[in-house]
């Protein structure tokens, strides 16, 4: 139409700069579902944590400042209830001035396990938080039976401390779901390792781009369902040594179909980001 009216028209000009800038929006309007980003920090003997320890600092404050960034320009950030017990993070952006970006925060937590005295739960009201749980336990919430109260051996549903002897079973799903949805926390009822069936139902909640950063084997599980489009890598210098959790990715190991897009330094860490081709 321009061209008809004598108007000289250029087109591709930064074409791939604006498409990565529109990733979110294209990947949800083509593929129906989020852009999903891995993020992973590996120790110079490959170990993204430390068994038992909670959360353990694996890069420095230039690499963790960065994190915040990304976590600032994301619609969505993704955990496993294993990280959600044993780290206990809070997942939200913390940088001066960004606070109010921070991703609303979905946990893959089948049973229901999260704690109520999590840092998630308890700021659920301020910063939204989805706990995604099987289709069965809704079943299970309608008839009001009860399981087992925590989806870990040994792990307290309400204090999220691992506790001598069998979990308590006196809180039952039906009671853990109500107590979540009073503490503002939303329950989606969607096939929580599955992450084909899971991302569409992220989309149509207007998700348009998501952040894995919950553990080894929450990264595998949306690894080998072919559904990670861009990888950042972070590599420490530092040694984890004996009890380290191994990571599922290192750098001599990146899927095919991922270009290298480039490699940062902050500090001491080296930050290699991969993007998928197609």
């Amino acid at each position: 139409m321009l061209r008809n009216a004598g108007i000289e028209v250029t087109t591709g000009v930064l074409e791939e700069e604006g498409r990565r800038s529109l990733a979110g929006y294209l990947t949800r309007q083509t593929k129906n579902r989020p852009y999903v980003t891995l993020k992973l920090a590996v120790s110079a003997d490959g170990m993204i944590g430390r068994e038992g320890a909670g959360q353990v600092a694996i890069t420095g404050p230039q690499a963790r400042a960065q994190v915040q960034a990304l976590r600032a320009e994301t619609d969505a950030i993704l955990v496993g209830i294993g990280t959600a017990i044993s780290d206990d993070p809070l997942l939200t952006v913390r940088t001066p001035g960004l606070e109010a970006q921070s991703p609303v925060r979905i946990v893959l937590d089948p049973l229901l396990a999260l704690p109520l005295t999590s840092k998630l739960v308890q700021t659920a009201r301020e910063v939204p938080v989805i706990v995604v749980a099987s289709e069965e336990v809704s079943l299970l919430r309608a008839d009001a039976e009860g399981l087992p109260p925590s989806a870990l051996p040994g792990i307290s549903p309400t204090s999220g401390r691992a506790e001598e002897g069998v979990p308590p079973t006196d809180v039952g799903i039906q009671t853990r779901g109500t107590a979540l949805e009073a503490a503002g926390v939303e329950i989606v009822y969607c096939s929580p390792y599955h992450p084909d069936v899971l991302l569409p139902a992220l989309a149509t909640r207007g998700i348009s781009s998501l952040l894995i950063e919950g553990g080894a084997k929450t990264a595998k599980l949306f690894l080998e369902a072919d559904l990670v489009d861009r990888i950042q890598l972070y590599q420490s210098p530092i040694v984890i040594g004996d009890g380290g959790i191994e990571s599922p990715l290192q750098a001599t190991d990146i899927p095919s179909g991922f270009a290298h897009r480039g490699t940062y330094m902050f500090g001491a860490d080296r930050l290699d980001e991969y993007e998928r081709e197609n």
